[in-house]
């Protein structure tokens, strides 16, 4: 299977590599297995958000309106247009981050779109209006053409960073490029700008008796195959172990389902991604706080999974943390054998605690859920979720080198 995903990830690459991204989680080229997507259409992960820089928009500190001396989100606005998608998107917005506003669109989140050879979202124009400044700043990613029909702006899939800040800063479009109909360019030295592929890529080739974390990528969907004859139609695989205390992670899958996993990526502290409320009710309950999933990088799949954590006593729980910081009780429990179980969607870390803390909500889950801990689909989920997670190298809009 390792062979038959590079040779894909191969072709794939060499369609996209030169392009870059400000997309929260976007499928990127090197996690793309599937041989069926439209590499001129920029593929966005259901649930993360497509961004804006601010001197893309052309409002950075020289050009922006300012409050006291400091960029004043609500004198800058920004609207988008959508020719299509827009009943996709979750949320639009300005954003505070810890690098500063971004102006963030976030997509729905779905468990089941797959990429394919469609336009899902294209972005038709983009308006910029500075409060107290006469005349808007429109970028056009769409026109009409001659026959009336709508054509779309095609920039070099090497790659100008967002056409040189938005078409040159709002000047010519840079030579080569133009406005096309999306069946216009099949040559894979160009690329749509605004038009993009909403899902995860799809791979086919894992059946149930090769799975192997090595081999899988995150937030691809893989179709669950049968095995050599005779074959299972169910297995139980652990995904993660903790030595100290010794926890694991299983879930258990059938020939015919589909799933997609997380990377939860290796934490070092902690107590960095926790809220302040957080750290104040451990410190004045003197609990002991251990991570028992984190330690490393994981990959855990959009099932629920069976965390087990030997050797606790009564009292003990479970938590996950979420984006902004606060908790999900997981409502662990003992089992017969003494065992502190709990049944969960594992989508971020996981800390055990020798006490109760205060949690922002509890876990009901009853089968594959929303990502609580990085797949935000409001605006103040997703500026918590820029503050921890990365912005993602793939093919996006920014089309950075």
């Amino acid at each position: 299977m390792k062979k038959v995903l590079a040779l894909v990830l191969a072709v794939i690459m060499v369609c996209t590599m030169a392009m870059a991204v400000t997309v929260t989680g976007v499928t990127t080229a090197t996690e793309n297995s599937s041989t069926t997507v439209d590499n001129h259409f920029i593929p966005v992960t259901p649930g993360k958000a497509i961004v804006f820089e601010r001197d893309e928009l052309q409002l950075d500190d020289a050009k922006c309106i300012k409050t006291d001396g400091k960029f004043d989100p609500t004198k800058n606005k920004v609207d988008v247009a959508f020719d299509k998608g827009s009943d996709l998107i979750a949320s639009q917005g300005w954003v505070k981050t810890t690098e500063g506003y971004k102006y963030v669109i976030t997509t729905k989140a779905n468990d089941t779109a797959v990429l394919d050879d469609t336009a899902d979202i294209i972005i038709s124009k983009i308006t910029v209006t500075k409060y107290g400044v006469d005349g808007s700043t429109v970028y056009a990613f769409s026109q009409k053409a001659s026959d009336g029909t709508l054509e779309y702006l095609v920039v070099p899939a090497a790659g100008l960073d967002l056409v040189d800040k938005m078409f040159k800063a709002n000047g010519e479009i840079a030579d080569g490029n133009g406005y096309r109909a999306l069946d216009k360019t099949k040559d894979l030295t160009t690329v749509f700008g605004g038009v993009f592929n909403y899902g995860r890529a799809l791979d086919e080739t894992v059946s149930i008796d090769n799975i192997n974390t090595a081999d899988l990528k995150a937030d691809i969907i893989y179709k669950i195959g049968k095995g050599a004859k005779p074959t299972t139609t169910e297995k139980t695989y652990v995904e993660n172990t903790n030595t100290t205390p010794k926890a694991t992670v299983s879930y258990t899958v059938k020939v015919g389902q589909s799933l997609y996993f997380h990377k939860i990526e290796t934490v070092t502290d902690y107590t960095a991604k926790l809220s302040k409320a957080v750290k104040e009710d451990i410190w004045a309950k003197g609990a002991t706080v251990t991570m028992v999933v984190g330690s490393g990088d994981v990959y855990t799949p959009n099932a629920m999974a069976t965390i087990a954590v030997d050797g606790q006593k009564a009292g003990a729980a479970l938590y996950m943390v979420n984006a902004d910081g606060s908790l999900t009780n997981l409502n662990a429990k003992f089992d017969d054998n003494g065992v502190l179980k709990a049944t969960a969607n594992v989508t971020s870390i996981i800390l055990l605690s020798d006490k109760a803390l205060v949690a922002a909500n509890t876990s009901t889950e009853t089968g594959t859920t929303t990502n609580p801990g990085t797949g935000a689909n409001d605006v103040v989920g997703v500026a918590a979720a820029l503050a921890v997670v990365a912005l993602v190298s793939g093919a996006a809009i920014s089309l950075k080198k």
